[in-house]
C-alpha cells in the first residue's frame, strides 16, 4: 500500500467518523497512526467498519514506546 492509499483510506473512515488523526510512522506494509484517548474508541470502530480494506488493528497501546519496542 502507497503512502497515497493510506491515507486516503484513514481519511475516508476517520474524518467522516470526526476523529483527528496523525500518522506517526508506515513502511508500506506496517503503520502507527496517533489518536486522542477520547477518539480511540471511535478510531477502531471506523476503521473496523471498513469492507475490503487492507488496514488491519494488531494493537493499541497509551504510548509511542510501547508500540515500537513491541515490533
Amino acid at each position: 500500500m502507497s503512502d497515497e492509499e493510506l491515507l486516503g483510506t484513514l481519511n475516508s473512515s476517520l474524518h467522516r467518523s470526526g476523529v483527528r488523526f496523525k500518522v506517526i510512522q508506515f513502511d508500506g506494509r506496517r503503520g502507527i497512526f496517533r489518536v486522542s484517548g477520547s477518539d480511540r474508541d471511535r478510531a477502531l470502530k471506523a476503521l473496523s467498519g471498513l469492507t475490503g480494506s487492507p488496514i488491519t488493528t494488531l494493537r493499541t497501546s497509551g504510548t509511542l514506546r510501547t508500540l515500537r519496542d513491541q515490533r
